[in-house]
């Protein structure tokens, strides 16, 4: 008999706002647990599980930038389907959303952990076609664009790639400099380093990540 994890005991927070330093602690931890209880339900569920990764524009009174990271889950157990199809690919929970923060794959782990050889959810291709981008409706949020993506299957495994497993997988993060989508601010970086194996995850802060 499957076991059921209910979302009221790993409830994920809807909407979290994060202005400055002091807050990007939760934004850490916010982000942390939504990958721990994607792959703790993927495991106990016997199904696949996934982390869709985008930037949200402006909307109901959001300010830019918006990183957003949507837990969906497979209906049927399967790694198939369309994920724009929510029967196939129901939300797991409401999309998790931070605000004033991006994805910066220039970022890299210094001394002594070297993210260089990581790879990242963007662009990922777990159905083994590239995401360019998939458009998805998304609660509070209307249609979204979603770049990148990362798996959990019914072993805990994690990947990015159809093709292979990963050994690690980046997710850098940081304030964006002012009046730039391309640029790191370097104020508040850190990095998520989840392992491909074991789901284990690492936190790099500023000090261990080079800009």
């Amino acid at each position: 008999m499957a076991i059921i994890i209910t979302l009221s005991a790993v409830s994920v927070p809807a909407f979290q706002s994060i202005r400055g330093g002091s807050t990007v602690n939760k934004a850490v931890a916010d982000l942390s647990s939504t990958l721990e209880m994607a792959r703790a339900y993927a495991m106990a569920n016997r199904t696949y599980v996934r982390i869709l990764l985008g930037d949200a524009p402006a909307a109901n009174g959001q300010v830019l930038p918006v990183l957003v990271a949507q837990p969906i889950f497979s209906a049927n157990g399967s790694a198939a389907g369309d994920m724009t199809d929510a029967s196939v690919w129901p939300a797991l929970s409401r999309p998790l959303v931070l605000q004033n923060l991006r994805i910066f794959d220039s970022l890299q782990g210094s001394l002594p952990v070297d993210t260089r050889n990581d790879v990242t959810p963007l662009g990922a291709n777990v159905q083994g076609a590239v995401m360019s981008p998939l458009k998805r409706a998304t609660a509070g949020l209307g249609l979204m664009d979603f770049t990148g993506v990362i798996q959990f299957s019914p072993t805990g495994e994690a990947r990015v790639s159809f093709e292979e497993p990963a050994r690690y997988i980046k997710i850098a993060i940081d304030q964006p400099a002012s009046g730039s989508a391309t640029s790191a601010m370097g104020k508040n970086p850190f990095i998520l380093r989840l392992s491909g194996i074991n789901g284990s995850i690492r936190i790099l802060r500023a000090g261990e990540v080079a800009l």
